[in-house]
């Protein structure tokens, strides 16, 4: 296990503060869409506190997500992730990332090297495709062209247009069709 971790922020309702058995006290956060709370732990006093005075009200946690080097049964080829809490702000908004102390941040920005960031624009990606006009008659070499072009749109997080398609369903000229 190292010090290195990627530093995320989760904007929710802080539905539980709660010792447990080791001394910590684990923070539980529910996000609007996600079926259970993320849930990170501390033992800084000052940080127990704002999650208390949180509690049951909309707030962003900011937490250090660090591989424990321990395998996850769960989730074959995964191991655990440590998720120490760093900052509770009650009714607080996701930070642009100031790329502090070395560590990659997640959930204010995309992060490319994440299974879940790829997953996230995988499914942007097929959501956005079923609203093309003539997505059924693409060929399949079109279709991933199509894929792809949406898939760089979405990874780059840049304000750009989106790939435009003709009455037949064609891309741009480098879409064989």
């Amino acid at each position: 296990m190292s010090d290195e971790g990627t530093i995320v922020q989760k904007q929710g309702e802080i539905v539980a503060v709660q010792p447990t058995k080791t001394g910590w006290t684990e923070i539980h956060l529910q996000e609007q869409g996600k079926q259970y709370p993320y849930k990170a732990s501390t033992k800084i006093e000052a940080i127990i506190e704002a999650a208390q005075a949180a509690l049951f009200k909309e707030a962003v946690l900011t937490a250090k997500e660090v591989d424990s080097g321990n395998p996850n049964p769960n989730r074959p080829g995964f191991n655990y992730i440590n998720r120490t809490a760093m900052k509770v702000e009650v009714g607080g908004t996701l930070d642009v990332p100031s790329q502090a102390s070395g560590a990659k941040i997640q959930g204010a920005v995309r992060s490319d090297d994440t299974t879940r960031g790829s997953i996230e624009r995988q499914v942007i990606v097929k959501e956005m495709v079923q609203h093309y006009p003539g997505i059924d008659k693409l060929s399949v070499d079109a279709w991933w062209g199509l894929m792809g072009e949406l898939e760089e749109f979405v990874g780059n997080g840049v304000p750009k247009v989106a790939p435009a398609m003709d009455e037949h369903g064609a891309t741009a000229e480098d879409i064989p069709f």
